[in-house]
């Protein structure tokens, strides 16, 4: 982005920042902060593309004067804002909608923008099964397949709630925890190139739907060596490693997270400090569902408390699996 600095028309520009883009279809978008250029009421803009060298027409664009400039990047300043009674739809918060299988149907950008328009839903779960790559490393196919889902829900305007997994079901078929760490591996650019519309990353890839019960690789139904747990949490430390710091992992049931990062829950003073303990939230896939959800608590008196203190500064979220009145 460069300011002409030039005089009746001379050739001469001041460069203002580099502005990062994106490039799809041979189609690239960017976009300008209007801070960035001093707050004008007016721009004249044109492009100039190289190899061969050459400039766009001149564009002009006005700006209400109505809107409340923003201050310029680094100083102060104050706006006003006028009260809604709208029904808003918040970002990261809120149900959300479990609209296909990520990694085979589509999301689809009309489908998700009436969610948000008219049920003020601003998230959809992608659940990106990786069955045939258990034993191989992810195809580009599949990753190019995953972006253009996470392109889909940034046109959106929503976010996502990312999990990957292996197996949909029984008996819980999983990558060893070499293959499992390359394919971390490759998919850490695609979670950093979309942190910004990731919601959050479930913990997964482990066991039956990467919910870390049904397993072939990890101690499966709960019988856990003191070697399945330190796979287990090189796996999580892992994915806290390739993922964006700004992002949070969610991990299964509270037994999980005390086992393996310390059994007390989060303080004021750790919260969003960037440990390993203040990037890991919670997901209860079993909500109500028994008297003790499913297997997701092993003490609700004591997991209770737990969870309540930990969520202050963690994300919550999760689903549930059946109907059990009159708790649900």
């Amino acid at each position: 982005l460069y300011r002409y600095s030039g005089q009746s028309g001379s050739w001469s520009w001041a460069k203002i920042k580099s502005v990062s883009y994106v490039n799809k279809n041979k189609l690239a978008t960017w976009t300008v902060a209007r801070a960035d250029m001093g707050l004008p009421t007016l721009i004249k803009v044109i492009g100039q593309v190289e190899s061969p060298k050459q400039n766009s027409a001149q564009l002009s664009q006005i700006f209400s004067s109505t809107t409340p400039p923003l201050p310029p990047s680094g100083g102060t300043g104050s706006i006003q804002y006028s009260g809604s009674t709208a029904l808003l739809a918040d970002p990261e918060r809120g149900l959300y909608h479990y609209p296909t299988e990520c990694n085979s149907g589509t999301l689809d950008v009309a489908t998700m923008k009436n969610y948000r328009a008219n049920e003020a839903i601003s998230m959809v779960i992608c659940m990106f099964y990786l069955k045939e790559f258990v034993n191989a490393p992810i195809s580009q196919t599949a990753l190019n397949f995953f972006q253009s889902q996470m392109d889909n829900v940034r046109t959106a305007g929503l976010k996502a709630i990312v999990r990957f997994a292996y197996s949909d079901g029984t008996p819980g078929t999983d990558a060893a925890p070499a293959q499992l760490a390359a394919h971390l591996d490759q998919l850490a650019p695609y979670l950093a190139q979309n942190s910004d519309v990731i919601a959050v990353v479930q913990a997964g890839f482990i066991g039956a739907w990467g919910e870390w019960y049904y397993t072939t690789h990890y101690g499966d139904q709960g019988n856990l060596s003191s070697t399945d747990w330190d796979n287990r949490k090189a796996i999580v430390d892992k994915l806290l490693q390739v993922l964006p710091a700004s992002r949070m992992v969610q991990l299964r049931t509270p037994l999980y997270k005390k086992t393996m990062y310390g059994s007390t829950a989060l303080s004021v003073s750790e919260a969003f400090t960037g440990t390993a303990r203040a990037r890991i939230g919670h997901h209860n896939d079993c909500f109500l569902a028994t008297y003790n959800d499913g297997g997701t608590y092993v003490d609700p008196s004591t997991d209770y408390p737990y969870l309540n203190s930990d969520t202050a500064y963690v994300p919550m979220g999760g689903e549930t699996c059946e109907l059990n009145l009159p708790r649900s």
